[in-house]
């Protein structure tokens, strides 16, 4: 029986038919949407409003609000030399206690909810950097036991309990430690609910079609953040916000039946007959009536053995290649989550304008995912991850330069369109990331890589609020992003191009990539045939050696040469 990978075993039962149909909408869109409303409402409910303090007696006078603010309130803060204190004696302040807000966006947020303002006014930073703190540790351990232990597909379920319980818990405590507490936990489902579903349909699509799948799901995450500015706006009060986030729930906890265990993970696990019943379904659900469940069985019998039974990070070191990939994937991936973060969360960089300025950075991904899915088809996905960070870094100085204020006379509008800009390219590069990410680790180590992955750039991620907190008006954080953008671009260009390849499912496979992919070498949509390997990446020989798929290659043509001349 001639050996096959399990690409080429999926390929034969359906690898783009009703059943990657389904999955793409019910499992890939409807999630990606889901999540991304939830994560994207955080940044509503913590937003800090325009307030000031509360001076008893504008209700029984004449005057407007502002005219009472200006009334009562010093416009700035006046500091006096030594000599004069006496005289200010004669004009002694008061220490705010009570404060009103400008409800005229939002009716209730955290802040004006707890009165976190003023000296309590990084009490919404703290939240925010929590719940993004809870993702990047649970995405470091919750991947992990997936690949370990349970399963992609009841880790997803985990996550989706985790997000339920102590979002529940969130609305109805109004005491800090305790609400940062509830924050950081409910956290700590995302990236993993993503992840799990996302990897799980990854691995039952054809390798042509996964830059799709991975377009479609940054597409559908666009409309989900395109609806939280509607559902923030509507809503108006950050408890029914959240109310409306426990909801969604319902539908991911439905997701859970919809999709299968990974067969590809089961296969990795021994649990070959789980594997076998699984594509089956997938074969009668795609109607392809040639299928059998002994040859089936017999055929991942045979990849099974083949394949290490247990694959651990200490075993990185023993192939060089694939480890300094590693680090430059995590280098990449911080840098890209700061880049990307503060574009995104910095939703008031035009003043009292949250709705407007959220709802026309997520219309930006609409065309970055258009552009990205196009470049990383044809141009490759790594001359399109170097080019888009070296457009991503040179507008970021011209952002630093618009942002910068009196620097221009018109630079509101000129701000929003660099941003704009910025938010466009900063989407393109994680959707190549991410891609790259997939398709370059093992399948066996494939959800504690993106989890690893998505644990460097979480945890940078954390210290954009602070970022955004403390560059007002001076355009620094531009540069600073600029840095970080030309950075990923040098990184990028060590990176084995991945473009039309079978999904690696031992390490050696996934070392092997460089071999077959040179680096010198320039791989686009026009030439990938020349450098694709046949279908599958080794096979164990008598002396227990592993050859390569390009080695195999070669031995065949030479075999053709001698049976040629005899």
């Amino acid at each position: 029986m001639e050996l096959k990978d399990f690409d080429t075993i999926l390929e034969s039962i359906g690898s783009y038919g009703p059943y990657q149909h389904r999955m793409m909408f019910f499992v890939v869109s409807m999630t990606s949407l889901i999540i991304g409303l939830q994560v994207s409402i955080k940044i509503f409910i913590t937003i800090v409003p325009d307030h000031w303090c509360h001076v008893e007696g504008r209700e029984s006078s004449s005057m407007s609000v502002d005219e009472w603010k200006n009334f009562t309130i010093p416009m700035v803060t006046v500091r006096l030399p030594v000599s004069w204190l006496p005289f200010a004696y004669r004009y002694p302040g008061y220490r705010c206690t009570s404060w009103e807000y400008d409800r005229s966006l939002l009716h209730e947020t955290l802040a004006t909810t707890n009165d976190w303002v003023c000296d309590r006014e990084l009490y919404s930073v703290h939240i925010m950097s929590a719940n993004i703190a809870g993702s990047c540790i649970s995405t470091f351990i919750m991947p992990y036991l997936a690949d370990k232990y349970t399963g992609r597909r009841q880790m997803y379920l985990v996550s989706i309990f985790f997000h339920f319980i102590f979002e529940f818990a969130t609305i109805f405590t109004s005491n800090f430690p305790l609400h940062l507490v509830w924050r950081f936990l409910a956290g700590c489902s995302f990236q993993t609910n993503y992840q799990m579903s996302y990897i799980i349909s990854l691995e039952l699509m054809a390798p042509g079609k996964r830059a799709l799948a991975e377009t479609l799901s940054f597409a559908t995450w666009t409309v989900g953040m395109c609806l939280t500015s509607l559902l923030a706006w509507a809503a108006g009060d950050w408890r029914y916000i959240s109310t409306v986030s426990l909801l969604l729930d319902s539908y991911m906890f439905a997701v859970y039946w919809m999709m299968p265990e990974s067969p590809r993970w089961l296969l990795s696990k021994n649990r070959t007959p789980e594997a076998t019943k699984i594509l089956m379904k997938i074969a009668e659900v795609n109607k392809v009536t040639g299928a059998s469940a002994e040859d089936l069985q017999q055929q991942l019998t045979a990849i099974e053995k083949q394949q290490p039974t247990a694959m651990t990070f200490a075993e990185i070191r023993r192939y060089p290649t694939f480890c300094r990939t590693v680090i430059l994937l995590c280098c990449i991936s911080a840098a890209s989550y700061v880049v990307y973060g503060v574009i995104s969360l910095d939703v008031n960089f035009i003043d009292n304008s949250y709705f407007m300025n959220f709802f026309l950075l997520s219309l930006m991904e609409f065309p970055s995912q258009v552009t990205g899915w196009l470049g990383v088809q044809y141009l490759g996905r790594r001359l399109s991850a170097v080019l888009t960070y070296l457009l991503c870094a040179g507008t970021c100085c011209v952002a630093a330069l618009v942002g910068h204020e009196g620097l221009l006379t018109d630079r509101l509008f000129h701000l929003l369109v660099v941003v704009s800009l910025l938010k466009w390219l900063s989407t393109s590069a994680l959707l190549s990331l991410y891609l790259q990410v997939s398709e370059l680790y093992p399948t066996t180590m494939r959800s504690t890589g993106m989890g690893t992955i998505a644990v460097f750039g979480t945890a940078f991620f954390s210290a954009t609020p602070y970022i955004i907190n403390a560059d007002e008006g001076s355009g620094l954080k531009y540069l600073m992003l600029m840095g970080l953008s030309a950075a990923c671009a040098v990184l990028s260009i060590p990176l084995p191009e991945t473009l039309s390849m079978p999904l690696p499912q031992t390490l050696a496979e996934a070392d092997s990539i460089a071999s077959v992919r040179p680096l010198k070498k320039l791989i686009h949509h026009w030439n990938v045939k020349k450098f694709t390997p046949v279908p599958f990446y080794g096979q164990t020989c008598s002396n227990d050696k592993q050859v390569t798929r390009a080695e195999e290659s070669a031995a065949q043509e030479i075999a053709c040469l001698k049976d040629g001349q005899e």
